[in-house]
């Protein structure tokens, strides 16, 4: 015992363990970025362990030979499945998709860091019969939790601070949480627990054996954490109890710190891809600084004011990773909501849980914080800031550990001049850029000018999930670039797949302008101006040139056609002596008349019509504007055939670049020559 003492107390053991963990967390990432995708049709025996609802689905993570997440609808099915089940399943088995636009939400790593390697999905999917129905009694004990939850009015607050799971809270509330930065407090984690084993040691303190009751508590929060799903807050906490525990018992005299590091060790040997756990990093980070704050030789509020502030530093780079900006009154936030939280609804959830006919009052009390909620959020306080660099993480957390450390202010100025440098990088570019961003079937052109300026081209969209490609795709991308206004929207046309988005980019982005193409608006345009007059921002119709910053842009088409197609806003301008050319869905007929109206050849840059449509691209056009690169803006195997052999065939003397097999496609001009970025390598 006094050797292992010896060793745990040892930094030098502590730092071979972290190079052993950075080198053994490289190798599965190196392995992950290896892996082969998967879509083969399967019979498999899933024993169930999660299951909610979302969205007209109902989704079950389970184990088969791996860890599996099954998508379904469960309108019309009888059947009531429980954890613990075991159900046959037959359906097509496939791996997570990669990620295909820069700098976005990776679903694949997502579902990692929860132990899922594969899913399958809805409408693909046969659920046979029962295998056998579970009678393991702690799954059995969680069931008729979640029976009761079920029965009781206002069940989403109770399954959030019950079981952790929020996927049950509105979606307007869950945005809200997010964007005044108290995410963490509904997150299960130490502070809760905290106050659970404090009021299990109250409650079984009539007992005289203190061990026992120390006991008592460590299998109460063991089998709690079992009830929240093995979350990484949840079981950090758990398991930090328990070795503090034992360090005192044994006399280990390790310090509580060293403590925390050697759990960050542990879960990343038992799964490395919890680096892309939020959970994990803000229980790990925040903890780990919290515990220095200990240190602090100060009493009273100005001890909770450096904790709280000192909290809210360390999760700036955690937000920024994520979500690319952070509310700045979002300390003055979490001491109002955090005592709100943790000291009554939080306890008075167990209450409301144990003892239903208080529902009323806790009501109440959750309609006071979502009415909180609700405002706090209404006041725009968001700070946006681009992708911050590794080197920056690094100097970033460095300068605060001095600070905890010292108390100096040097290393707090230090710190926020980084975040000042981070915000104010994109306005000092040096090169202009041209992202094809991945929209499926549709197109979405971001220019960045090295003057400054931001210019989207088209928002893609379908008619059957609008706002989510604008929310889940174009806006945390602008944000992770650190574009905070569009000096200019430009619609080449009328249609769902070039502006189905526009309306929620309008409502939710701030815009300087919106240029329509020429011809008639139709009700998609139509409705999109009622937004515009509402926000007043101006919008043009059918112009020959639009110029920002002495950078030109000439609308070539300026002739009226008997379709949507055909009024295409064809775009054409220079970057730093390149030529770019963009056809909007434009077809053959357009083309004739660019060829006999201008003189285009030599195009550095060529956006394809229509998708890589036959009715557009063709021969005799290609082979007059010579393009250098071509790219091809269409969907996974979308249900046109786009694109057709035949342009590609007609495009075969220039480098061509697809979304649906290259991903987004980063095009960074710089004087004499293009540097290429395809975000599927």
């Amino acid at each position: 015992m006094i050797k292992l003492k010896n060793i745990l107390q040892s930094n030098l053991f502590l730092l071979f363990l972290f190079i052993g963990v950075i080198l053994y967390c490289h190798f599965h990432f190196y392995l992950f970025h290896k892996q082969k995708n998967i879509e083969k049709n399967v019979i498999l025996k899933v024993k169930i362990q999660n299951i909610y609802r979302e969205k007209g689905q109902l989704i079950i993570d389970g184990i088969a030979k791996k860890r599996i997440r099954i998508f379904y609808s469960y309108h019309d099915r009888k059947e009531k499945y429980q954890l613990g089940d075991t159900i046959i399943v037959e359906g097509i088995l496939q791996t997570p998709s990669i990620n295909t636009n820069f700098n976005i939400f990776n679903y694949r790593k997502y579902l990692k860091s929860n132990h899922i390697e594969y899913i399958m999905k809805e409408n693909k999917i046969n659920i046979i019969d029962f295998l056998n129905k579970n009678e393991t009694w702690y799954y059995q004990i969680k069931n008729q939790m979640i029976d009761r939850i079920d029965s009781i009015k206002g069940k989403d607050y109770i399954y959030a601070f019950l079981l952790g799971d929020t996927n049950y809270l509105k979606v307007d509330i869950k945005k809200g949480v997010q964007m005044i930065g108290i995410s963490h407090a509904f997150a299960i984690s130490g502070m809760h627990l905290s106050f659970l084993s404090i009021m299990i040691m109250k409650m079984l303190s009539f007992i005289p054996y203190k061990n026992l009751n120390i006991f008592l508590c460590i299998v109460f929060l063991c089998f709690y954490t079992f009830l929240t799903g093995f979350s990484p807050s949840v079981l950090r906490a758990t398991l930090f109890f328990i070795l503090n525990v034992m360090n005192q018992k044994f006399r280990w005299s390790l310090s509580e710190v060293k403590i925390l590091l050697f759990l960050v060790c542990l879960f990343l040997f038992y799964n490395p891809f919890y680096i892309y756990h939020l959970g994990f990093l803000f229980s790990f980070i925040v903890s780990f600084f919290l515990l220095l704050c200990t240190k602090i030789k100060k009493e009273g509020f100005f001890r909770i004011l450096i904790s709280s502030f000192v909290s809210f530093l360390a999760s700036i780079p955690i937000l920024l990773s994520s979500f690319y900006s952070f509310n700045i009154l979002s300390i003055l936030y979490n001491l109002v909501f955090i005592p709100l939280i943790s000291a009554v609804i939080f306890p008075f959830t167990f209450f409301v849980f144990l003892f239903p006919n208080f529902q009323g009052i806790y009501d109440v009390i959750v309609s006071f914080l979502e009415f909180c909620i609700q405002i706090c959020s209404s006041i725009n306080t968001c700070v946006i800031f681009p992708k911050m660099p590794i080197i920056m993480y690094i100097l970033y957390y460095v300068s605060l550990f001095l600070f905890v450390y010292s108390l100096k202010k040097m290393y707090i100025l230090f710190l926020l001049f980084l975040l000042f440098l981070l915000y104010m990088s994109p306005y000092f570019r040096r090169y202009s850029t041209v992202t094809v961003i991945d929209v499926g079937q549709g197109d979405c052109i971001l220019l960045e000018l090295k003057s400054g300026e931001n210019i989207l081209i088209d928002t893609g969209g379908n008619l059957y999930n609008k706002g989510k490609l604008s929310e889940n795709t174009i806006l945390p991308y602008l944000k992770s670039r650190g574009i905070r206004f569009l000096h200019a929207l430009i619609l080449t046309h009328g249609d769902v797949d070039h502006m189905g988005e526009a309306i929620d980019l309008v409502k939710h982005f701030k815009i300087g302008k919106v240029i329509f193409n020429g011809g008639e608006y139709n009700d998609l345009e139509r409705e999109l101006i009622k937004v515009l007059d509402e926000k007043n921002i101006e919008y043009y119709k059918g112009i020959e040139k639009l110029n920002i910053n002495n950078n030109e842009f000439y609308f070539l088409n300026t002739k009226i056609y008997d379709n949507e197609n055909d009024n295409s806003s064809v775009i054409y301008f220079t970057l730093d002596h390149h030529k770019f050319l963009f056809m909007g869905d434009a077809g053959i007929e357009v083309e004739e008349n660019l060829i006999l109206e201008y003189h285009l050849n030599d195009i550095d840059f060529f956006k394809t019509g229509h998708h890589g449509s036959k009715t557009s691209s063709s021969k005799k056009f290609i082979d007059i504007i010579n393009p250098k690169y071509s790219v091809i803006s269409v969907g996974k195997k979308n249900r046109y055939g786009h694109p057709s052999k035949e342009i590609l065939k007609n495009l075969a003397s220039s480098v061509i670049y697809r979304t649906d097999i290259d991903g987004s496609i980063l095009f960074k001009i710089k004087d004499n020559h293009f540097e290429i970025e395809t975000c599927v390598s």
